[in-house]
């Protein structure tokens, strides 16, 4: 039961149920002038999905439920396991099935601008920044990208769907 002390005029009503990258006129206009050919389809999806009421209550949960570290089983056996809130699989679900963890290691021009575009409409991962960062300190130009895109045993394309299971890498689903 909410009960109505006084009436709030310095906050904004809940801000859900909107396009995101409709709404975002000067990322639009930047696209048309430094991208003019970028295809703006799939960050048309991915600002219906960031701007979504499931998205609006995702977020704010995620952030309360901080991860938490089952360190023993209930028999005392050391497991070591992260336990993440549902709201963070499914938003991380939600930005790999958009392309946010590798697109620019599998696309090609446009890629890395399509990504930043995209960044700015849901949320940054990491993985991106990590290849260049391994290349360098490998040595070696393409070992960190194989290794981001390696799966199975077999080189392929980065994930574009989420396995929230905690098993080995080798365990993952492709």
């Amino acid at each position: 039961m909410t009960t109505v002390t006084h009436e709030v005029l310095n906050q904004s009503t809940p801000w859900s149920g909107v396009n995101l990258y409709d709404t975002n006129r000067p990322l639009q206009d930047a696209l048309r002038c430094h991208a003019p050919g970028l295809d703006v389809r799939p960050l048309h999806a991915l600002g219906g999905q960031a701007g979504s009421a499931h998205d609006a209550i995702a977020r704010p949960l995620a952030n309360a439920h901080k991860p938490l570290l089952k360190a023993h089983d209930r028999f005392g056996r050391r497991i070591d396991q992260v336990e993440f809130h549902p709201s963070y699989h499914a938003l991380l679900g939600a930005a790999l099935g958009h392309g946010l963890h590798g697109t620019p290691w599998r696309q090609g021009p446009g890629a890395h601008v399509q990504r930043a575009a995209a960044f700015m409409l849901f949320t940054e991962t990491r993985t991106l920044g990590a290849v260049p960062s391994l290349d360098d300190l490998c040595g070696d130009a393409g070992a960190a990208r194989q290794l981001c895109c390696m799966r199975h045993g077999a080189a392929s394309s980065p994930a574009t769907a989420y396995d929230p299971a905690d098993v080995p890498f080798e365990q993952k689903q492709p």
